[in-house]
């Protein structure tokens, strides 16, 4: 059974890698793809992830301090959840809680990375896998589980304990920028269905970059240009996606953007009163 391992930053990386080696000595019949290693050299990696993302039964969802607002991560899985029941999008919590996770990857049941929650998650995909095609009976799961989780504890512990977690989780303007023209490509290729979730997720950080930047003491207007290059990147994400109640008022922010970086007001003195400003 193939599972995609998603990943984005040092630490969920390393803890990918951890699960591609240590799934399948639990379940032999599980194959799970992980990139880049498994990405062969020369090969479209967009055009393969789209392949593999379609051939894929369960999705693993490395979410770290990291990557909690990772927009690759939320596109990779609003794809998988367009193709599958909620149930096979997992996202695996290391050293985050539940409630930080960003509203389109906040829909799907989170995994804690605990013996207990880990190993249901592990009956949760063994459940998926066909009679006769390798699915192991329960006392079997479990003795190999048991035997088996040690190691992995011990190395996920190493990593969150060795790899420094970054100060600011949140991506790059310039990566986000990119991301944002990764997707459209990919969707205007494959003609991929986004859900309205992860499109308003999208769209609304977006607008958040443009104003924390317009609004900027000393102006960004480089990245304000760069903004307004990718709008017609959004206005096709907006199009992939349902108009619904939340995407309604950002469409009209979204309309609205200058692109321009607004001049700072300077405050009013205290001898100024609100009667002494002209209108």
């Amino acid at each position: 059974m193939k599972i995609f391992i998603s990943w984005s930053g040092e630490r969920s990386r390393k803890i990918g890698e951890q699960l591609r080696e240590w799934l399948p000595t639990v379940i032999q019949s599980i194959d799970p793809y992980f990139t880049p290693e498994d990405t062969e050299k020369g090969t479209r990696w967009l055009s393969e992830i789209s392949q593999e993302l379609s051939a894929s039964e369960v999705g693993l969802f490395c979410v770290t301090q990291d990557n909690i607002d990772s927009s690759w991560l939320l596109f990779e899985a609003g794809v998988l959840s367009n193709k599958l029941d909620k149930s096979c999008v997992c996202p695996i919590l290391f050293a985050v809680n539940a409630v930080d996770l960003a509203a389109p990857m906040r829909q799907f049941q989170a995994t804690e990375f605990t013996r207990e929650d880990f190993k249901r998650l592990v009956e949760v995909i063994n459940g998926r896998i066909s009679n006769g095609h390798g699915k192991l009976a329960p006392k079997v799961l479990a003795d190999s589980f048991n035997a088996f989780w040690p190691k992995l504890e011990e190395s996920i512990r190493e990593i969150l304990s060795s790899v420094p977690a970054s100060d600011q989780p949140k991506r790059a303007d310039r990566e986000l920028l990119e991301e944002i023209h990764q997707a459209t490509s990919f969707m205007l290729g494959t003609r991929t269905v986004l859900p309205s979730p992860l499109v308003a997720s999208i769209v609304e950080r977006f607008i958040d970059l443009h104003d924390d930047q317009a609004m900027s003491k000393g102006g960004y207007q480089e990245v304000l240009d760069s903004l307004r290059t990718m709008r017609a990147d959004i206005v096709q994400i907006i199009h992939y996606g349902e108009v619904t109640g939340r995407m309604r008022p950002l469409m009209k922010r979204f309309e609205r953007l200058s692109y321009q970086v607004r001049p700072v007001l300077s405050k009013q003195s205290p001898e100024e009163s609100e009667d002494d400003i002209p209108f």
